[in-house]
């Protein structure tokens, strides 16, 4: 069925000899982050399918679209409205953060995100170990803190970024962030 749409948006765009973003564009989709999506389901179609072979300056053509929107993107990076208007300041997180009881889950939680850089991952399910945890507990725990006398060490095997060249994201826990944690 999908194929048959996307053979049917070749076939549009080959005889209307319009670019498919001009054609999105006219209906509506103007982000280009839905754009990408569009293009991305198409040369998907392309990689899975035969027709990466029986249709070669097709799947260059999108596969170029999709550089053009991609530098476009990067040209005009910025907020969308709809992250404009859901944009907390930082120091009224970091006021948040410091209303809670500094014995709370809640203070632990905002520590956490906010005591070290982004990492993409979630703290919603991990372990703090005394010391190095066994192989069965790392199978069985993704994400965790390993405590190594005053240092403590992030360990996430499981994480939005992860990818064939970064497994494993390793990171000493800054000292206020320690003492958070120690308390």
């Amino acid at each position: 069925m999908l194929l048959k749409i996307i053979k049917t948006l070749l076939h549009l765009c080959y005889r209307l000899k319009t670019p498919f973003v001009e054609l999105i564009e006219k209906a509506g989709v103007t982000e280009p982050q839905t754009i990408k999506s569009y293009i991305n389901a198409v040369l998907a179609c392309f990689k899975y399918s035969s027709l990466q072979n029986t249709h070669q300056k097709a799947y260059e053509c999108w596969s170029n679209t999709l550089v053009k929107v991609n530098n476009i993107a990067q040209e005009n990076l910025k907020a969308s409205p709809k992250q404009v208007d859901t944009y907390v300041p930082w120091d009224e997180i970091i006021k948040t953060r410091d209303k809670f009881d500094k014995d709370s889950e809640e203070y632990l939680l905002l520590s956490l995100y906010t005591m070290i850089p982004p990492s993409r991952a979630d703290f919603n399910n991990i372990r703090i170990y005394k010391k190095e945890p066994t192989q069965a507990q790392k199978e069985k725990q993704n994400n965790y803190i390993i405590v190594q006398g005053d240092y403590m060490k992030l360990v996430f095997n499981e994480f939005k970024s992860k990818s064939k060249s970064l497994q494993t994201y390793e990171n000493l826990l800054p000292p206020d962030l320690v003492k958070v944690i120690q308390h």
